[in-house]
């Protein structure tokens, strides 16, 4: 059932609060692009951009007034209040990041990222996030190096060489989110039970429990 509930979604991405740099590396470029490409069509969407960002695109940016920077430290207390006004977490990154699937997971939010390294060992497309198809101009992804190579000059640059197809597809990944409160409160939900199941603190102390079990027998 498609529920029209448009009204006020947040959504926020993730990235380093100490390397401007960082921002290309988790995704930031993809992310300000992609909803910068719905903003139009969705104008009571909002995005929060929580990272330090690279000056050339908070200048590029700024006075869209659906996007919003935080560079600066938040309380505990106010960083909360963010996460449970977000409705998606958009994390297209390069690589993994922990935190950054496993913090919206636990807050019952569903999340828009790539299917790049390792991605799906933590999330589960269309139950509780979107998996992107990575862009195949990134040759990067293919070299032995990565993914220790993702902040060298030449991934940097191939990263800024924008894939109009998977700015596309992420683009509407948001869409259905958007449209859909259902999906969304579904998909979050199925994210909760990936944590309680996967990811908990119950659940890492018992596999460490088999860990030191198995080894001094």
């Amino acid at each position: 059932i498609m529920n029209n509930s448009k009204e006020g979604v947040q959504i926020l991405f993730m990235g380093s609060l100490a390397n401007p740099n960082d921002f290309y590396m988790k995704g930031g470029l993809e992310a300000v692009t992609s909803f910068n490409k719905i903003s139009k069509e969705f104008p009571e969407a909002k995005l929060i951009i929580r990272c330090k960002t690279p000056e050339e695109i908070v200048e590029k940016y700024k006075d869209i007034p659906n996007i919003e920077f935080i560079e600066e430290r938040l309380s505990m207390e106010a960083w909360e209040n963010i996460l449970r006004s977000t409705d998606i977490a958009l994390q297209p990154g390069h690589i993994y990041a922990l935190m950054g699937c496993l913090e919206p997971l636990s807050h019952g939010i569903p999340i828009v990222t790539l299917d790049t390294w390792s991605m799906s060992s933590y999330l589960d497309n269309n139950k509780n996030s979107f998996l992107i198809k990575p862009s195949e101009k990134i040759t990067e992804y293919n070299s032995i190096k990565y993914p220790l190579n993702l902040r060298t000059k030449k991934f940097v640059s191939q990263i800024k060489d924008i894939d109009e197809r998977v700015i596309e597809d992420i683009s509407e990944a948001l869409k259905k989110l958007i449209l859909n409160k259902n999906l969304r409160k579904e998909m979050g939900e199925n994210g909760k039970k990936t944590i309680r199941e996967k990811f908990s603190i119950k659940k890492r102390a018992e596999r460490l429990k088999e860990i030191f079990d198995e080894a001094t027998r």
